[in-house]
């Protein structure tokens, strides 16, 4: 993955890709063509899901545009991921 200000590109205790992006952690969720969706990790923790989204998609020029679509979280983020 290219570089993209603010993002970092981690990988989890499992091996998947996680990006960070203004201290949340977020997670794949779908592929489409040239768009990659993300949700909130703190959508699976037992809690009530956060709904905070973001997409980014690759460019002609091999850049990454983001587009937050849900940007507002219901939770402060995770201690371990300052």
């Amino acid at each position: 993955m290219d570089f993209i200000p603010n993002i970092r590109v981690i990988r989890s205790q499992r091996k998947t890709i996680k990006l960070m992006f203004k201290k949340y952690a977020y997670s794949k969720s779908n592929n489409h063509e040239a768009t990659t969706y993300w949700h909130c990790r703190s959508r699976r923790n037992g809690n009530p899901a956060c709904k905070a989204r973001f997409s980014t998609k690759k460019l002609r020029n091999g850049r990454y545009k983001v587009y937050l679509t849900q940007p507002e979280h219901n939770h402060p983020p995770k201690k371990r991921h300052l």
